[in-house]
């Protein structure tokens, strides 16, 4: 007996503690996530992983929280956090607030640009899955919290500016700028990382101090200047209204699903409650001469659209009043005599217009994309209608055999032509490029046959602006368009060309030259059975079973001789390869590798070098997934045959310099060599490349790390880094041009030029120069991000601080002109004539 009572007594204590905590910490007064800027590749999810409409979230509306945010390669989203916190998604990134508590406030006329502190205390906890944050946050009350969790330990943040980076491959980057950030590994202690200082964390949980990085220092910088002047005027009342919206009370009852509600429940509580719901959803476009409301009733009327079994598609002001829910829904009376549960007009759509729900006939909801702000009796009435009954049961087993509800559940997405988009057999990538389509385009390529639709939808660039403009042209002309590669169609789209002078251009002659190879190829003919049998045992025999499947995706079931062949390619590009143990790689062409969807990370290293110049005419792959490179002289002559003259040596993952590399080539007309990684580059310390009859170009995605390793080519000569090159000891040599550009640092310690190159060009966002001689008759072009000081000169010797070095040209120590020391302003005016420092916008 006296255990039992102690175990009630211990409960009850339990209770009040836990209620006490609740009280303590605001537990019911929710945060507000508010979106300041969202610019290229962004994507949405609820907290079970479903997909979200991005339209839904503009400038100025509240990220609900617990949703997850996703950026791809140029993706970029800037938050504001109802505590004053500033938070900046580089590209690549996925993230969540997972929690965000905050006590309510007195906005007192404030903007944000006024506050030094937080106004309140909050508690906030964001998971970091991958990618980079870039933050900045008012100074944190002493009650507050503020962590970020990562898969390699947590960051406790207390009011600073600071850069947190997570990778599969490289743990946590994290770099200070301001106040101090504390990181816990599992199982740890604490590390403070406080003002220029940072931490790097392997996967394994090992925690290593280091300076604070300089790249990151700058992004630091930008990145926070950028959104702090986007937000200091942004009105505290404005803040407060939308915590207003997040911390709305929950219901404190629920009616049964047989009673019938109180008066107070069938109407909004207060004017401003229904002027949201009657505003809640946003005006469609309606561009060009028709509206969407014409197209959607033209394809209403349509008799194949609509079938027996399916509800009709409503229109506006019919979603605005819903009809009477079915005779056995729960809405309607389960006992004789007594009132209906619900009436019609309790339940208010928080669909936007441009998004009209299909509503299958169980009377249950097909999930939708959730709006940022959500009525609270909306949810309390829609988790009524969810209560179970027999009849919803058995019209929930009809609905499952439904093929088109399947569908709209299986995407998340609705529509009113959902029902008609089933009878295209898209698959899910295409199906969900239509729903990120306008409504009125959607009506508009509806009305093309199968064909047409999923060829536009497969197109990876194709979305609202290039279906606006494809539908712009007559039927004629749109016929014309299709007979185009897909990357002509859309470079086309994009630029808007008048139709009569698309027409003109679009002659005979002028399609026949418009595929990749210039020929005018054969139609891409369906694979029989045996050549798709064949393809597919030769990528199970080498493991690559996944790039069959991925092509299945691709070309919608529907394989032609065109996949087969891409199926090919991508095999010999995805394979690993050592020279040492056995031959090199199949020699491809270009069209073939520019093109293949399974090599882009590669590919797109090569399109930064045609970018900058680098490389220019058609180009022939030696290529694989990882290589190991060992030759000898005249080893790649064979390659330098007949119309090859620029041969790329390339890596998805890694490619590695085993040995040195030199070679001559039988014709000596502007060939070029180009080395290409699109992951790491290891090139061991003395390694020789050189060729005195072909240009060479060295070159990756990651970090370029070279000494004492000579690089020479006939007349040009390019080293390029997407990240960070750094030269210790070594030779470059050409006869024209030698160049060096990195997007982020450039440092070089020790470095001589051989066949008296004439013109140097030197890039990146932060130029560190030690022990260099720079030929006294070599143009020499320094850039840097910020360019010269006082227009001419760069910053002189190891004194001026790390900071003041972002963004510069730097002689650090021993820079030379001709054998001249430029240590100084005055050293540099008299024998620094030949070397200009100057300014770019991207590195």
């Amino acid at each position: 007996m006296f255990k039992h009572n102690l175990f009630s007594i211990t409960i009850i204590l339990c209770m009040v503690c836990a209620g006490l905590s609740n009280i303590v910490s605001g537990q019911n007064n929710k945060g507000a996530l508010i979106l300041v800027e969202k610019r290229g590749d962004v994507s949405f999810s609820d907290a079970q992983g479903l997909n979200i409409n991005g339209s839904v979230f503009t400038t100025g509306k509240n990220v609900p929280i617990d949703h997850n945010i996703m950026t791809g390669q140029d993706g970029k989203v800037v938050l504001l956090l109802s505590n004053g916190t500033l938070m900046t998604l580089t590209e690549n990134t996925k993230m969540k607030v997972s929690s965000f508590e905050q006590v309510p406030f007195d906005p007192q006329g404030k903007t944000l640009g006024d506050l030094e502190e937080e106004p309140s205390p909050s508690n906030i906890e964001i998971d970091l899955d991958i990618g980079s944050l870039v933050v900045k946050t008012k100074k944190l009350d002493k009650k507050s919290s503020f962590e970020i969790r990562s898969a390699v330990g947590v960051a406790g943040i207390r009011g600073t500016e600071f850069q947190m980076a997570t990778s599969p491959t490289q743990g946590v980057q994290l770099d200070v700028t301001e106040s101090t950030v504390a990181f816990t590994t599992p199982g740890g202690q604490p590390v403070n990382v406080s003002q220029g200082g940072g931490l790097s964390v392997s996967n394994s949980g090992v925690a290593t101090p280091r300076p604070l990085n300089p790249v990151a220092a700058q992004t630091i910088s930008t990145t926070n200047q950028s959104a702090t002047q986007a937000t200091e005027n942004v009105p505290m009342e404005t803040v407060v209204t939308a915590i207003e919206t997040e911390s709305a009370p929950e219901p404190e009852s629920e009616p049964e699903p047989n009673e019938q509600p109180s008066s107070e429940e069938e109407k909004p509580d207060n004017q401003d409650e229904q002027d949201i719901q009657e505003n809640e959803s946003v005006p469609s476009e309606q561009p060009m001469e028709e509206t969407v409301e014409d197209l959607v009733e033209d394809i209403a009327e349509e008799p194949d659209i609509l079938e027996d079994d399916s509800d009709p598609v409503l229109d506006q002001s019919e979603q605005e009043s819903p009809p009477p829910p079915p005779e056995d829904s729960t809405s309607e009376q389960s006992v004789s005599g007594e009132p209906p549960s619900e009436t019609p007009g309790e339940v208010p759509t928080d669909i936007p217009t441009d998004v009209p729900s299909d509503t299958p006939p169980s009377g249950e909801p097909v999930t939708a994309p959730s709006s940022p702000q959500k009525s609270t009796k909306m949810e309390a009435v829609m988790e009524k209608r969810n209560q179970p009954s027999t009849n919803r049961e058995a019209k929930q087993s009809a609905l499952e055999n439904n093929t088109d509800a399947q569908q709209a559940r299986k995407t998340a997405k609705v529509s009113p032509f959902s029902t008609r988009l089933a009878k295209f057999g898209l698959n899910d990538q295409q199906t969900n490029r239509f729903f990120e389509l306008g409504q009125r385009e959607q009506a508009l390529i509806l009305r093309e046959d199968q064909a047409v639709v999923k060829r536009l939808l497969s197109m990876k660039s194709f979305s609202t602006p290039q279906a606006n403009a494809f539908f712009r042209y007559s039927k004629e002309t749109r016929e014309k368009i299709l007979e185009l590669d897909n990357s002509a169609i859309i470079a086309g789209l994009n630029q808007q060309i008048d139709e009569a002078l698309l027409r003109n251009a679009l002659s005979e002659a002028d399609l026949g030259m418009s595929s990749v190879t210039n020929l005018p190829d054969a139609p891409d003919l369906p694979s029989t059975d045996f050549d798709t049998l064949l393809l597919s045992e030769h990528l199970k025999e080498f493991d690559q079973s996944e790039i069959m499947e991925e092509i299945l995706v691709l070309s919608g079931g529907a394989i032609t001789k065109g996949w087969i062949r891409t199926g090919e390619v991508a095999s010999e590009l995805l394979k690993d390869y050592d020279w040492e143990t056995s031959s090199a790689p199949t020699l491809l062409s270009g069209d073939e590798v520019l093109t293949n969807p399974f090599y882009e990370t590669a590919v797109s290293l090569i399109k930064e070098l045609e970018n900058d110049s680098l490389l220019y005419g058609k180009t022939n792959f030696i290529g694989g997934k990882n290589q190991i490179v060992v030759t000898k002289s005249q080893s790649l002559a064979p390659y330098f045959t007949g119309a090859v003259k620029n041969l790329v040596i390339s890596s998805d993952q890694k490619l590695i310099i085993k040995g040195n590399i030199e070679w001559e080539t039988p014709n000596t007309e502007n060939t070029h060599l180009i080395i290409a990684s699109g992951g790491e580059l290891e090139i061991p310390i003395g390694t020789i490349i050189k060729s005195s009859t072909s240009d060479l170009t060295v070159s990756s995605r990651q970090d370029i790390n070279l000494e004492n390793v000579d690089v020479a080519g006939s007349k040009r000569v390019s080293i390029r880094s997407l990240r960070d090159v750094e030269i210790k000891g070594g030779t470059l040599g050409a006869s024209a041009e030698a160049t060096v550009k990195a997007r982020r640092n450039l440092q070089v310690d020790g470095l001589n030029f051989t066949r008296n190159v004439s013109n140097i060009l030197m890039e990146a966002t932060t130029v560190r120069l030690r022990n260099i001689n720079f030929p006294a008759n070599a143009a020499v072009r320094l850039n840097s991000l910020k360019g010269p000081i006082q227009g001419k000169y760069p910053n002189f010797g190891t004194a001026v601080p790390a900071a003041q070095q972002i963004g510069r040209v730097n002689f650090i120590e021993n820079v030379r002109s001709g054998g001249n020391l430029l240590h100084n302003r005055q050293a540099f005016d008299q024998f620094g004539n030949n070397i200009k420092i100057g300014k770019i916008n991207r590195p």
